[in-house]
C-alpha cells in the first residue's frame, strides 16, 4: 500500500467539550494524485468518543492476488475507533462506500457493550492513535505515559476487497493465547498458520498448518504483556479466518469477507478480571444442573437397552459412581434422528434405567444430529412447518427446494435456525421422542458445523449418491457450487470452504422475525453461527420438554456466545498419549472462551485405548469440569471395569469418589459465579498454573501439565507414559507456584514454592492424580455416592491455614440439589434477587480454638439447613480434627471446639 506520511489523530485522555460535538477535517495531501482523507472526530455523548479516517485504497498486488481480488477492491477504505469506556474500545474497518457483513449491536443473542461494566469516568487505560493512512496504535497507558502497546497495524498492509480483508499487528509478547478452536498446547510458540473456520474435524491436532482448526469459532486472543498486564482482543467476526502468528513479531489475520470489527478489554495485572469482561461481553455462562456435574457413561456401541443394564450392574458392582448413559447413532432406526429402535431398545427397559425413583436410575443422553434424514416423520414435519435451508444451485422447481446433504443416514436437509418457526418445529421433534417412549434428560447435539459428508450439497436433479463418513480423496470437485473462494492462504488446507459442510451461497431466512439476523444472509457469514441458533433452539425446547429452568446439553460445534446455552466437549479425539496431553490445554482455551462446563473424551474416542493410557485419563477426567468417558463402534470397551488390569477400576473409582466427595463444593464455583445484572456467569473454573503469579517466568513450562481447579487445588496429573510399565509407575515433576500447598490424601504434608525447583513424585497406575489444597483456603467434602442426587447435606471441612492464621471457602446453602429441585436451585441461586452462597472464614485463635465466621455472599443469601460435621484444619503443620455435627441455618459464627467457650453471634 502506498504511504501518505505521518499525519494522525490522537486520543488524549480528555473527554470532548461538549456531547454531540462534531469536528471535520478534510486533507487533500500534496504528492499523492487523487488521494483525499477525511478525518473526523466525533462525540455520540459525553463518555464515547470517535476517531475516524477514510481514504482511498491504492494497493498494488502481485499478478495471482491482482487476479483475485482487484476487481472486488474498495475504491476507499474507512478505519474508526470508538471508546467505548475508560477499559474497552471498538475498531471498525470496512468498504467506506459498500455495507459489508456486521452482526448486530443490539441482539440478545450477540456480543453487546451494554453488558459492561466498565468505568466512563475518563481516566482512560489507553491511548489512540490513529493514521490517516487507516494503520492506527492502541497504547497502554499509566500515570500519563505510555508504558506499553496493545495494537499496532503500522508498518503493516491492508487490503480491504469485497470477500478479504488482510490487516496485521506487531506482536510485543511472547505470551499470546487463545485463537480457538485448535487442539494444541495452551501458548503459541514460534511460527504458525492457523485457521479458524468451524468443521467437521476428526481426530486432528494442530501445529500451525492450515485446515487443521476444530469446531468452535473463537478469534479472541489474550495476552500478558511486557508491562505484566493482560489485555484481551476479539475479531467480531463469523468468517473464515487464518492468522499468521510469528513469535513475539507480528500476527497477522485473513479474513474471507465481511466488516472487521475489533474489541478490545484493557486489563490490568490480573487475568480474571479481563476474562470476566470479556465473558460479560459475549453474554456470560448459563448454569447447568447439579446431576450434569456427575460422571457420564457413553460409547457409540451401546446396541440395546439390555447391553446398557449391563453397563449399570457392572459400575455398580465396582462402587463407581455414574449419573447418566448415553447413546450414539445405535439407539436410532437406520441413524435417523428422532427415530427409535424399539427391536433393540425397548421402552419398557428405558423407563427401567432412568426410573430415578430408585437409587439404581440414572438419566439418559442421547446423540441428536442436526441433519434431518429425508422420507421420515422429521423431514415431514418440516416441511409442514417450511424450515429447512433451501438450494441456491440444484432447483427442479421455481420453487426454491431443500438444500440437501449427507450425513450418517444419507441424504439429509438441515433446519435453518434463524427461522422463528424452526423452534416450534425442534419442540415438537422432542415430542416425536416422547411419543416413542424416550426420555432424554439433555441433548447431545452434533455435527452441528453443519457437517456434510459432501462437499456443498447433493445435486438432486441427478439424484446423487450418498458416501459415508470417509469420502474420497480428494472429494469431487463440484464447479456449479459457488464456495466463495479456493482462498489462498488456504483456510481449510487444500479444500473449498464448503468442503464437509453445505454450500456457502445458500441463503437464511431473513425477515424482522428472523432468530439472530433479521435480513437475509447467505451461508458464507451463517456458517459460524448454525450452532449458536441450534443451541438456543434445544435450550428453549428442552425447559419445555423437561418443564425445567435450567437445562443440558452438550455441543460440539461453538462460537462466542454459546456458553450461554450448552455445554461442550472437544469432539473426536484420539486414544494416544499426545491427545490426552494436549487435552489440558484444550479445558484451558475454553475458560478463556467462556464455555467453563468442557470435558474431553475420557480414554480417548477413536482407536484401541490401553489400560495404562486410560487409568491415566480416567484420573484426570475425575479434575475436568464435565467428565464422560465416550469412545467409538469399531474400539474395545473402555469403562473402568472393562479391563483384566485391576489398576484402570482402582484409579478411577479413587477418583470419581473423590469428584463425589467434591462435587456439591464444585458445584458452587459455577453458583457463584453468577452476576445479576448480566443473569449469567462469568470467569473461570479451571485456570492455568501462572494465574495468579504471571511473573514467574519458569511456571509456564508448566501450564501444560498442570492446572488449577477453583483457584484452590493445585492438579498434577500423569500424561506420559511409563518408562517401566512392568513396576505399574510414573515418575513425574511437579511445580508449585508461589505459596504452600498440601497434600489431599493426607492433609498433612505440606509444599512451599522454591524457585524454579520441581519436586518428584511416583505415581502407580492404581492412584488417582495428585492434587495440592492451596494455603488460605477451605473446602467441603461429602461422603461420595454413586448418584449426585444421593448425597446428603452433611459435610465435613478442610481448612489449610495461611500464615496469618486464616483459611476461606465456599458452599451453596441449599440442603436439597435433588433434580427434582433444579428450578429451586435456578430461582433461590441463579435469578435477581436471590442467593444461596455461604462464605466461611476459618480464624486461628490461641490454644488451638478457631473462630469459624458464616456470612452470606451478599444481602440476599438465603439460608438452608446444613450440617457441618467435622472440621479438619492444618495449622502451623499441625492437623487437627474436631467433630462438631453443628447445624448451620443462618449466618453466624462460633468457636471450635464447641464444648469450649461457645459463642453464637447473628449477623
Amino acid at each position: 500500500m502506498s504511504s501518505v506520511g505521518d499525519e494522525s489523530l490522537s486520543f488524549e485522555n480528555k473527554k470532548p467539550s461538549s456531547i454531540g460535538s462534531i469536528i471535520l477535517i478534510v486533507l487533500t495531501l500534496a504528492g499523492i494524485a487523487g488521494f483525499t482523507a477525511y478525518a473526523i472526530i466525533s462525540s455520540e455523548d459525553s463518555n464515547s468518543i470517535l476517531l475516524e479516517t477514510v481514504y482511498n485504497q491504492n494497493v498494488v498486488l502481485d499478478t495471482y492476488w491482482n487476479e483475485k481480488f482487484n476487481n472486488t477492491l474498495a475504491k476507499r477504505v474507512r478505519v474508526k475507533v470508538r471508546m467505548d469506556s475508560d477499559n474497552e474500545l471498538t475498531v471498525k474497518i470496512g468498504n467506506a462506500d459498500e455495507p459489508g457483513f456486521e452482526l448486530p449491536e443490539d441482539s440478545e443473542y450477540f456480543p453487546r457493550d451494554s453488558n459492561s461494566k466498565d468505568t466512563k469516568d475518563g481516566k482512560k487505560s489507553y491511548r489512540v492513535d490513529l493514521k490517516q493512512n487507516g494503520s492506527f496504535t492502541i497504547f497502554r497507558v499509566q500515570d500519563g505515559k505510555d508504558i506499553d502497546t496493545i495494537f499496532d497495524s503500522v508498518g503493516h498492509q491492508l487490503i480491504v476487497a469485497q470477500d478479504y480483508t488482510q490487516f496485521a499487528t506487531t506482536l510485543n509478547s511472547k505470551y499470546l493465547y487463545g485463537m480457538g478452536q485448535r487442539r494444541k498446547e495452551l501458548r503459541y510458540k514460534g511460527s504458525g498458520n492457523y485457521t479458524t473456520w468451524p468443521k467437521d474435524q476428526f481426530g486432528t491436532n494442530d501445529y500451525g498448518t492450515p485446515g487443521n482448526q476444530l469446531y468452535g469459532y473463537h478469534p479472541m486472543w489474550l495476552t500478558y504483556e511486557k508491562s505484566q498486564n493482560y489485555h484481551v482482543g476479539l475479531l467480531k467476526s463469523t468468517s473464515a479466518l487464518l492468522t499468521q502468528i510469528d513469535e513475539a513479531q507480528r500476527m497477522v489475520f485473513h479474513v474471507v469477507g465481511g466488516n472487521i470489527v475489533l474489541k478490545f478489554f484493557i486489563g490490568q495485572g490480573e487475568p480474571e478480571k479481563v476474562i470476566k469482561s470479556y465473558h460479560r461481553y459475549i453474554n456470560g455462562f448459563g448454569l447447568h444442573p447439579f446431576w450434569a456435574q456427575g460422571y457420564h457413561q457413553c460409547r457409540w456401541g451401546y446396541k440395546s437397552t439390555a447391553q446398557m443394564i449391563k453397563v449399570l450392574e457392572e459400575m455398580a458392582k465396582i462402587n463407581h459412581p455414574v449419573e447418566s448413559l448415553w447413546n450414539d447413532l445405535d439407539y436410532m432406526t437406520n441413524y435417523q434422528v428422532f427415530t427409535l429402535d424399539t427391536k433393540n431398545f425397548k421402552v419398557d427397559e428405558m423407563k427401567q434405567i432412568v426410573d430415578r425413583s430408585t437409587p439404581q436410575g440414572v438419566h439418559w443422553v442421547p446423540l441428536v444430529d442436526i441433519g434431518i434424514a429425508t422420507q421420515t416423520k422429521a423431514e415431514e414435519i418440516g416441511n409442514e412447518f417450511d424450515i429447512f435451508l433451501k438450494s441456491s444451485v440444484y432447483n427442479k422447481e421455481s420453487k426454491p427446494s431443500n438444500l440437501e446433504g449427507c450425513v450418517w443416514p444419507g441424504a439429509v436437509v438441515f433446519p435453518d435456525f434463524n427461522n422463528p418457526k424452526t423452534q416450534t418445529y425442534w419442540t415438537n421433534c422432542s415430542e416425536l421422542m416422547r411419543e416413542q417412549g424416550m426420555n432424554p434428560s439433555g441433548w447431545w447435539i452434533d455435527m452441528n458445523e453443519m457437517a456434510s459428508f459432501i462437499p456443498g450439497e447433493r445435486d438432486t436433479s441427478k439424484d446423487e449418491a450418498c458416501y459415508g463418513a470417509n469420502p474420497p480423496s480428494p472429494p469431487p470437485v463440484k464447479p456449479e457450487i459457488d464456495d466463495r473462494l479456493w482462498f489462498p492462504v488456504l483456510v481449510t488446507g487444500f479444500q473449498p470452504l464448503a468442503h464437509k459442510t453445505v454450500s456457502l451461497n445458500a441463503v437464511h431466512y431473513g425477515k424482522e422475525d428472523g432468530v439472530l439476523l433479521k435480513t437475509p444472509v447467505k451461508e458464507q457469514y451463517f456458517h459460524s453461527l448454525n450452532n449458536l441458533a441450534e443451541q438456543i433452539a434445544t435450550h428453549k425446547t428442552l425447559q419445555k420438554f423437561t418443564n425445567k429452568t435450567l437445562t443440558f446439553s452438550l455441543t460440539r460445534g461453538s462460537i462466542y456466545g454459546s456458553g450461554r446455552y450448552t455445554a461442550l466437549w472437544t469432539g473426536d479425539n484420539i486414544a494416544d498419549w499426545e491427545f490426552l496431553r494436549l487435552g489440558v490445554s484444550e479445558l484451558l482455551s475454553f475458560q478463556f472462551y467462556g464455555i467453563p462446563l468442557v470435558g474431553n473424551d475420557l480414554c480417548g474416542f477413536a482407536g484401541n485405548t490401553n489400560p495404562e493410557l486410560c487409568a491415566r485419563w480416567l484420573a484426570l477426567g475425575a479434575w475436568e469440569p464435565f467428565a464422560r468417558n465416550h469412545n467409538d463402534n469399531e474400539s474395545i470397551s473402555q469403562e473402568p471395569y472393562a479391563f483384566t488390569q485391576e489398576y484402570v477400576k482402582s484409579a478411577s473409582v479413587a477418583a470419581f469418589q473423590n469428584r463425589y466427595s467434591l462435587l456439591k463444593w464444585m458445584y458452587s464455583l459455577f453458583v457463584s459465579s453468577f452476576e445479576p445484572d448480566l443473569g449469567a456467569g462469568t470467569g473461570t473454573i479451571i485456570q492455568p498454573i501462572w494465574w495468579n503469579n504471571p511473573q514467574d517466568d519458569f511456571a509456564y513450562q508448566f501450564e501444560d501439565s498442570e492446572f488449577l481447579f477453583g483457584n484452590t487445588f493445585l492438579v498434577a496429573p500423569v500424561l506420559s507414559k511409563s518408562q517401566d510399565p512392568a513396576s505399574e509407575k510414573t515418575t513425574i515433576n511437579v511445580y508449585f507456584p508461589k505459596g504452600s500447598w498440601i497434600n489431599c490424601e493426607d492433609f498433612k504434608t505440606i509444599y512451599t514454592y522454591k524457585e524454579k525447583e520441581v519436586q518428584k513424585f511416583t505415581r502407580g497406575f492404581n492412584e488417582q492424580a495428585l492434587s495440592f489444597q492451596k494455603e488460605g483456603t477451605l473446602v467441603f467434602r461429602q461422603v461420595p455416592q454413586q448418584r449426585a442426587r444421593l448425597l446428603d447435606s452433611k459435610y465435613s471441612i478442610y481448612a489449610f491455614l495461611n500464615s496469618d492464621g486464616l483459611a476461606v471457602g465456599q458452599i451453596m446453602t441449599l440442603s436439597n440439589f435433588d433434580e427434582s429441585d433444579d428450578n429451586k436451585v435456578a430461582a433461590k441461586c441463579w435469578t435477581k434477587g436471590s442467593n444461596c452462597i455461604a462464605i466461611y472464614t476459618i480464624k486461628a485463635l490461641d490454644d488451638n480454638k478457631f473462630q469459624i465466621s458464616i456470612k452470606g455472599q451478599d444481602a440476599q443469601t438465603i439460608f438452608e439447613t446444613i450440617t457441618i460435621q467435622k472440621v479438619i484444619i492444618n495449622s502451623k503443620d499441625q492437623k487437627l480434627e474436631f467433630t462438631i455435627n453443628q447445624e448451620v441455618t443462618k449466618a453466624e459464627e462460633f468457636i471450635i471446639p464447641l464444648a469450649q467457650n461457645l459463642r453464637l453471634q447473628q449477623q
